[in-house]
């Protein structure tokens, strides 16, 4: 439950929260007291829901975790999960207020080993959603492949072997909002 406040003259600062409602009462005030009238002004509102509910045919006994970037700029992360038989995250992402976006990435990580501090997390694969096949007024859900990274290990798999996944439900809406009549 955190948000990133860009810009000022102190650059990136991040906050964290103790629920998903109090940040979002945060980042509500924050946005007022920067633009206070910005309910009475016409505008577009983009929203996005999206749901990352769990992976398949990666490998089993290691940690993964997925950033999702809109047009290349991140905006959520989940958290690190353990594949055993299953690999599962169920969690839910609500970015609203967004700016108009073309992409939807999903990048899927594997957690570097605890004892080997220097080794980065490695970059599995990505998805990537065009946003025009989820925006609609009913949500979209369904199996994307993850396209693998070719330096990763996953792409030296055979071709016999099943394609990874991740099952992910999301909408994309984009409102015009008229402000209302005095």
């Amino acid at each position: 439950h955190c948000f990133q406040v860009r810009g000022g003259p102190r650059g990136e600062r991040y906050y964290s929260c103790g629920s998903r409602q109090e940040r979002d009462l945060w980042i509500y005030s924050l946005r007022k007291s920067i633009q206070p009238n910005a309910d009475a002004l016409r505008r577009t509102d983009n929203s996005l829901k999206m749901w990352i509910y769990e992976g398949k045919a990666l490998p089993p006994k290691k940690k993964y975790f997925c950033e999702i970037s809109l047009d290349k700029t991140l905006y959520g992360r989940t958290s690190v999960k353990l594949k055993t038989d299953l690999l599962f995250w169920g969690e839910h992402f609500d970015f609203s207020d967004i700016p108009e976006i073309n992409v939807i990435y999903v990048n899927v990580f594997r957690e570097c080993e605890k004892k080997k501090k220097r080794d980065k997390n490695v970059l599995v694969g990505t998805v990537k959603i065009p946003i025009h096949e989820v925006t609609s007024r009913t949500f979209s859900e369904d199996w994307y492949p993850i396209i693998i990274d070719k330096h990763d290990s996953l792409s030296k798999s055979s071709a016999k072997d099943p394609i990874p996944k991740l099952r992910i439900k999301c909408r994309f809406q984009s409102n015009w909002v008229q402000r209302a009549a005095a």
